[in-house]
């Protein structure tokens, strides 16, 4: 149930976001049909490689109450979105200090954010005057990758885990590329 949520939910956010950027459903449409295409590539390349192991969490078991339990599980939500937070804002400055020292046109600085964190990324990108045809492939290929940020959040929250980070960077580099390839084809043959 949490994982359709997260999906359902993920979906309606990126749909509004590519709306924002591109000024046009018919783009949100396309982008939301290259990202299921990606999604069965990758799940059909990673099939195998993937095992899920039952231990993944180790809780320790100090007390099954659950006053103990509710309050452990909010200390760990707030320190979870402290890391976040945490990440998020030291990844928008780095990014922000990279561009305002180098002396970067639009599209560069447009890159540059996109890759540090994918939000201002975004928002670059929504301001650049390109083609709704090439931000449709360039936002697709940054929602791909996700941005530096998002790396490092995933793995503040599978460091004590048996979770390997390396599937997830290729998953998401293969993800940027076909992403961008596929919105490209579909942009083409659907004229936006």
């Amino acid at each position: 149930d949490v994982v359709r949520f997260i999906i359902v939910f993920t979906v309606l956010v990126s749909y509004d976001i590519f709306k924002i950027i591109v000024n046009s459903k018919f783009t949100c449409y396309h982008w939301i049909l290259s990202e299921n295409f990606v999604g069965v590539i990758l799940g059909i390349m990673f099939r195998n490689k993937i095992v899920i192991k039952n231990d993944i969490n180790n809780y320790s078991k100090k007390s099954n109450s659950f006053g103990n339990l509710f309050i452990s599980s909010i200390k760990k939500a707030v320190d979870t979105i402290i890391t976040i937070c945490g990440i998020v804002v030291v990844f928008l400055t780095l990014s922000t200090i990279i561009v305002d020292i180098g002396d970067f046109n639009s599209y560069n600085a447009m890159l540059i954010k996109g890759i540090f964190e994918i939000t201002i990324g975004i928002e670059a990108l929504s301001k650049i005057s390109i083609s709704n045809h090439f931000k449709a492939i360039i936002a697709s290929s940054i929602l791909g990758f996700g941005g530096l940020s998002v790396h490092m959040q995933v793995m503040s929250q599978i460091v004590d885990t048996k979770i390997n980070y390396h599937y997830f960077f290729v998953g998401r580099i293969l993800q940027m590329i076909i992403s961008g390839v596929i919105t490209f084809v579909i942009c083409n043959f659907l004229y936006i």
